[in-house]
């Protein structure tokens, strides 16, 4: 694996946490959020995507990309930084595209 495809395959993670979740009033509160409508801001969505993703790496399907990612020991550390910069651009890309869809 090299580091772009490190990147995508955070990235693809980071946008189906952000389009499969749900926000809950913990997401409200750790975002800071005192929105009570019934709309998700983007703050919220934002929370809930990245403890969704930081939730799914307790489970065996992320052992196989965690193998992945360490498998090279010299490279496992820019690999999974470029793994977890995907992560990001995916959560931020899909959360702001989710609510854009559910303002209209």
């Amino acid at each position: 694996m090299n580091k772009r495809e490190a990147k995508a395959l955070g990235r693809e993670a980071g946008e189906a946490a952000a389009m499969y979740c749900e926000v809950g009033d913990e997401d409200r509160k750790q975002a800071g959020c005192a929105c009570d409508a019934p709309a998700v801001c983007l703050d919220c969505l934002t929370a809930a995507a990245y403890s969704a993703e930081e939730n799914g790496r307790q489970f065996s399907p992320f052992e196989f990309t965690a193998h992945d990612l360490n498998e090279d020991e010299d490279r496992a550390d820019g690999l999974w930084e470029a793994f977890d910069a995907g992560i990001s651009a995916g959560v931020e890309a899909e959360a702001r595209r989710r609510v854009r869809a559910e303002s209209r």
